[in-house]
């Protein structure tokens, strides 16, 4: 738990979407819009984080930058008029079952009871929701399945992985960024391959996506490969999710231009251009 502002935030995952920032017990910080340094909001009186139990509630509220549309918030324009920044909490959606957020600039998804919502720009198709039309609206169900347990997205891609370990894709896909083994952008939620053992999905905001898989979490890439993001050696672009490292792999975050992560041994790495500190330029992997 971590109090700000003098509410305190039972904090379980965090994530981004443009220059607001999200926690994941469903709560919005917004930063500042005119510097570079992150100032977060003060806190309006209410609402009371809940009594922790165990079972723990999760509502979902936003902050932060929007347009007079609203849709990046998942907030109507009636609901919210004015902009351009809005820093007081408005409610989505006061379900307790929020358990998982993501986003990216104009483009924000979670997850409910297992069930995939959206809301945004979709001019690729990245809501995928078989249309290329935006979610000027209040978060909507993406589709009938109740089987996603994850979703990662950059704004144009979005991948996101279900219970059963398959890896599915829609969006942009230009370099490759799906692993469809294509570059057609699609607008609906397509099954990446045919396994049933992926555990983690990251994307970097030039398209360029990683993912752990199997017993092994050995890693995986795909996408734009210009500045050597990918780690395959050279710079390359990929359309299917291709093994680059037979490592047993933890965690990964994926970068602009590259990507670090920390092995099961320990051993932090990472590659691409300007990001890793190391002693050579050779493309690949670098401990730093």
């Amino acid at each position: 738990a971590r109090t700000i502002d003098g509410i305190t935030w039972d904090i379980q995952t965090v994530a981004s979407i443009g220059n607001k920032v999200v926690y994941g017990d469903g709560y919005f910080l917004a930063s500042s819009s005119t510097s570079d340094i992150a100032i977060f909001s003060a806190c309006p009186a209410g609402p009371v984080p809940p009594t922790p139990t165990p079972t723990p509630t999760t509502n979902l509220y936003a902050s932060g930058f929007r347009t007079a549309t609203g849709i990046e918030l998942g907030i109507p324009s009636v609901t919210v008029p004015s902009k351009p920044d809005n820093y007081s909490y408005f409610p989505i959606d006061a379900s307790p079952d929020w358990n998982e957020i993501a986003g990216s600039t104009d483009v924000m998804f979670a997850i409910k009871n297992n069930e995939l919502w959206a809301s945004g720009r979709n001019v690729s198709g990245q809501l995928g929701n078989g249309t290329n039309n935006d979610y000027a609206v209040l978060l909507t169900r993406i589709g009938a399945d109740s089987d996603w347990s994850n979703v990662v997205t950059n704004g144009l891609s979005t991948l996101a992985i279900k219970t059963d370990g398959t890896l599915w894709a829609t969006g942009a896909n230009t370099y490759g960024t799906l692993g469809l083994g294509h570059n057609t952008d699609v607008n609906i939620f397509t099954q990446v391959g045919s396994d049933t053992d992926w555990t983690m999905v990251k994307i970097g905001s030039y398209g360029n996506a990683y993912a752990i898989k199997g017993a092994s979490a050995n890693l995986y890439a795909t996408g734009i490969g210009w500045n050597y993001e990918l780690g395959t050696g050279d710079n390359q672009n990929l359309n299917t999710f291709t093994l680059v490292d037979s490592n047993s792999w933890l965690d990964i975050a994926a970068l602009k231009n590259g990507f670090i992560g920390i092995q099961v041994n320990g051993t932090a790495c990472g590659v691409g251009q300007g990001y890793i500190q190391s002693t050579t330029q050779t493309p690949g992997y670098h401990r730093y």
